[in-house]
């Protein structure tokens, strides 16, 4: 069985490695005493359902009939979103600012009549980095500096960058790293701030090479956050919009008057972002379906208590 969504989660640059992931396909015996192994999870669990599927396989010999079970109250609501999704994906496809200034109404309570409105300049988002306590400054400045570091030698450790090489009998081979023209970045927005998002998202794409970045970032009821605004500065983001959810990954997937299409879209989000991401996909690329997050915190007596907190206080801000 494929995996659900796309193959990988390369980031912006990375070379095209060609291939799909392959499936192996176990052969069922036909008789009732054989019984197949219980579908594992990707950690082996077979107390869980594979990802994608709605439930667990029966296993042959049971004595209830094989067939779809009801749905349950998460699968319904599975369903309603991605009927919802659809929905907005094909207003914004055919409507395109119209339809994106329609939902931010909606959605983010914001009132105004044109995307333009909703697109932050150069100078605003240097007056939210000026904006800062000298502690918040410096701790972005640091973070950055680490981010660019760290990509900067991947980008050659890890072999993202282009080479050549000529034999002796002048055959020249090598590889040849071309960077996306333009990428979007989703940066969730709420009542948590997610600078770390920006930051995470948009320097690697510089370091790589990428022409353009392209960022959206919700803010109902017209409420901006300084902190990601400054890390937009400090990251070199390019074009940022108030726009979030389904609309603006619609948006960035089949573009605007106003709003450019670009060739990937990488960044976290809601239910709805998610599963809008999942169908743009092949029309644009994307980095990954986000999911719940699975983190095991370790306090057993020998860790720094700081450190506890400061991870437990990491994953409660999820789904703000």
């Amino acid at each position: 069985r494929l995996p659900p969504g796309p193959p990988g989660g390369e980031g912006a640059g990375r070379p095209d490695r060609g291939g799909l992931p392959g499936a192996r396909r176990g052969a069922g015996g036909r008789r009732a005493p054989v019984r197949p192994c219980p579908p594992r999870d990707r950690h082996g669990d077979p107390g869980r359902p594979l990802p994608g599927r709605g439930r667990a396989e029966r296993r042959l010999g049971d004595r209830a009939p094989l067939g779809p079970e009801p749905l349950q109250n998460g699968e319904r609501d599975d369903e309603a979103i991605d009927a919802a999704v659809v929905k907005i994906l094909a207003a914004v496809k055919e409507r395109g600012d119209d339809a994106v200034i329609s939902f931010t109404k909606q959605f983010d309570r914001l009132n105004v009549s044109g995307v333009a409105e909703l697109e932050i300049s150069r100078s605003d988002l240097e007056n939210a980095y000026n904006s800062l306590l000298p502690e918040q400054k410096n701790a972005l400045d640091i973070a950055a500096k680490r981010v660019r570091a760290y990509h900067e030698k991947q980008k050659t450790e890890a072999g993202c960058h282009s080479w050549e090489y000529e034999e002796a009998d002048g055959t020249r081979l090598g590889q040849k790293v071309t960077p996306l023209d333009r990428v979007g970045i989703y940066v969730p927005g709420g009542k948590a701030a997610y600078p770390s998002s920006v930051l995470m998202n948009a320097i690697p794409a510089k370091v790589a090479g990428v022409g353009q970045i392209v960022m959206v970032v919700p803010t109902p009821d017209g409420a901006r956050n300084n902190l990601v605004l400054a890390a937009a500065y400090l990251a070199g983001v390019d074009r940022v919009f108030t726009i979030g959810g389904a609309q603006a990954v619609a948006a960035l997937a089949y573009g605007t008057k106003t709003i450019p299409s670009v060739d990937k879209i990488v960044g976290p989000g809601n239910a709805y972002v998610a599963a809008a991401k999942r169908r743009v996909f092949g029309i644009v690329g994307i980095d990954m379906i986000a999911g719940p997050s699975e983190i095991l915190v370790l306090a057993d007596g020998s860790t720094d208590p700081d450190w506890v907190a400061m991870d437990l206080f990491s994953q409660a801000e999820h789904d703000e």
